[in-house]
């Protein structure tokens, strides 16, 4: 999914860039490709930053393991160990 996020955002730039061509030759349609480009750039960005959050974070069933381990370790109910 990584992979497929970094190809729209290039693709999204690419349209940017586009739009600023289009603009620049005086194009009608270069605002309308530059408002596009640029909303589905930022859209890319977000799910791209998004993703790798996702896997640094790791899977769900680690978190879930972690979380029950600490409240294992912790609180009134927890195991403890003589000296």
């Amino acid at each position: 999914m990584l992979w497929f996020s970094q190809a729209f955002l290039k693709a999204s730039l690419a349209w940017l860039g586009l739009g600023f061509v289009l603009r620049a030759q005086g194009q009608v349609a270069g605002t309308a490709v530059l408002a596009t480009g640029g909303t589905l750039s930022a859209l890319g960005a977000y799910t791209f930053i998004w993703l790798i959050w996702r896997t640094i974070d790791g899977p769900r069933g680690l978190r879930n393991a972690v979380a029950a381990a600490s409240q294992a370790t912790e609180g009134p109910r927890a195991l403890r160990v003589q000296q």
